[in-house]
This record gives structure tokens, sequence and C-alpha cells, in this order.
């Protein structure tokens, strides 16, 4: 996997990656919430995976609220260009990406994905199960990173999830 960068987004970058996240999951709802997030600064962290001088994955990490603290996290949109999809890539951006979440200021993250791939990097539909959100079981998963946080709760996600 030679020629491959992972960094942070930057301005230049949000045309390519509206149109990676709009080729993976084949239509714009997500590009559409990533915009929002930006928009009303409720986006943490995003990071682009470049491959060859060409931005072919995505990740953004964005603000949820646990009890109305600011203590969680949720990762997602994940996207990779159909072209490069099942060769490790997604994999390699999600690890990159969890490595930025302060234990302290990102107790849990959670994200609503696949059940078959996501516990790998240590997401789990018990600890998702815990916490009170509208999206269904058991594709809403949680990973805790810091030991000490709330057992349960109700979160609050960002309007551009609604």
């Amino acid at each position: 996997m030679s020629g491959l960068i992972i960094r942070h987004e930057i301005p230049a970058d949000y045309d390519s990656i509206t149109q990676v996240n709009d080729l993976a999951f084949e239509e714009t709802a997500q590009s559409r919430i990533i915009y929002e997030l930006r928009k009303s600064g409720e986006a943490l962290w995003s990071k682009v995976l470049v491959k060859d001088g060409e931005i072919i994955g995505h990740l953004l990490f964005y603000k949820i609220w646990l009890d109305d603290q600011p203590i969680v996290a949720g990762l997602g949109p994940i996207a990779i260009h159909p072209e490069h999809q099942h060769q490790g890539y997604g994999g390699q951006l999600i690890r990159d990406g969890l490595k930025e979440a302060d234990p302290e200021e990102h107790q849990i993250i959670f994200l609503l994905g696949h059940t078959s791939y996501y516990p790998r990097f240590g997401f789990s539909s018990e600890v998702g199960a815990q916490y009170v959100s509208p999206w269904p079981r058991p594709a809403f998963m949680g990973l805790k990173l810091n030991d000490a946080a709330p057992k349960g709760g109700t979160l609050t996600f960002p309007k551009a999830y609604l």
C-alpha cells in the first residue's frame, strides 16, 4: 500500500470528499450531512486517505452529547471510493482516526454500521445498547475509550443526522 497518506482534510479537499462519499454510498445524503456538520461547527476532526495524489477515502468524527455533556463522539460517515474498496483502506483510515480521540474528551465513540465489520476495531452492539439513541440495534455500536465513562444515558445527535 505504497503511495498512501492519511491526513486531516483541508477546504481544498471538500469537492473530492463529496465525490468519494457520493460514489461510495451511491447517493448524496452523506455528503449533505458532512456539509451540515462543518457548517454547524459539530464536526470534530476529519481525515482523508490519499493514494498517489488522489483522495480515495474519507472519515469524519462529530459531536454527540451524553446527558447534555459533550463527552462522547460519533464516527461517520466513512467512505472509500468504490474502485478501492475491500483492500484494507477503510481499516487504515479508521485506526488512524481513532488515534486522535482523547479518552477524556471523547470517552465513547459511537457509530451506526455493519455488525460484521466494526467489531474488529473494538465497536460493540452491547455498548451501544446501554444508551438511549434513535438508531436501530444491533447496528448502533460503541467503543469505550475511558473505563470511567457513564454506563448509560441519553445521546443527543446533531440535527444533520436527524
